[in-house]
This record gives structure tokens, sequence and C-alpha cells, in this order.
């Protein structure tokens, strides 16, 4: 399941990097933005922390490219605000991640714990 989310993830930030048309950007951000909301859903053992850290450097790239899009200025107020706000969503699930990933580590201390613990 990771490579097929990093892949998405990998071609959406390539789109985003290569498109200079207003719709086939902003289709692209949304759909990454999606794609990011997924990585919750899944148990955090289908994700490395490799994975998990090649997904955070393709959404920094994600809103280094929003940001150069922004500060252009071309696209309409509308448009802009949308993007302005896609940057603070994948800032939130890039938190929501790392929170879930922490979770997990502590679930899986914890369960080694009492496991070592009963042997004992």
């Amino acid at each position: 399941m990771e490579s097929d989310v990093l892949a998405a993830a990998a071609g959406l930030t390539a789109a985003i990097r290569d498109t200079h048309r207003r719709y086939p950007f902003e289709t692209a951000v949304r759909d990454f933005v999606k794609l990011l909301a997924t990585v919750p859903d899944y148990p955090a053992t289908d994700f490395s922390a490799e994975t998990i850290s090649t997904l955070k450097t393709l959404a920094e790239d994600v809103i280094t490219h929003i940001e150069a899009r922004l500060s252009i200025g071309d696209d309409p107020s509308a448009d802009q605000q949308q993007l302005a706000s896609a940057v603070y969503e994948i800032r939130r699930l890039l938190e929501e991640i790392d929170h879930w990933r922490q979770h997990y580590r502590s679930e899986e201390r914890r369960v080694g714990k009492e496991g070592r613990s009963r042997w004992s």
C-alpha cells in the first residue's frame, strides 16, 4: 500500500511542478491534499519511516510550488484563497501524520513492555 500512496504523491507533485495552467494545478493540489488525508486511515505498519519522510518532502515541495504561484498573483482571488487554504491543510495533515506515527510507536512500546513483563 505504501508504494501506491508514494507513487501517487510523487505523480501529483510532478503534475503540480510541471503545469502552469490554473485548473490542472488546482486539481492536482486538491488531489494531493485528499491523498495525504488518507495516510492515517491505514495501519501505521503499512508505512516505513522512510516513506513518511519522503511524503513530507513531497508535501514541502508542493507547498513551495503553491507559494510560488501565489506570489505571482495571476490567479483570481478566490483561487488564491483556496490555494492558501491548501497550504494550511497540508501542514495540518503533516502534523496529523506525525501524531498518528507517534501514537503507533508509543502503543508499540506499551505492548512490548507488557509482553516483556509477562515473560519475566
